[in-house]
């Protein structure tokens, strides 16, 4: 029994056309929002990294600053 690989640049050109705009669009969706910080633009994908402590710190202290403001209103 054998395997065969098929290459990524065997895709028709139509169906890989396709996916790159797709994976663009998906890219660029991420990029146009940003938060802005106490003056620090921070890209959402900042945000969707779950080992970054600082981020996860910031979004807790957003959710709380959040909470608080609702509770006062």
């Amino acid at each position: 029994m054998s395997t065969r690989i098929i290459p990524e640049t065997s895709k028709p050109n139509e169906y890989k056309e396709a996916e790159d705009r797709q994976e663009s669009r998906q890219e660029n969706e991420l990029e146009d929002v940003i938060f802005k910080v106490d003056g620090v633009d921070m890209l959402v994908e900042d945000f969707l990294i779950e080992n970054n402590l600082e981020a996860q710190e910031l979004i807790d202290n957003i959710e709380e600053y959040t909470y608080l403001i609702d509770q006062l209103v």
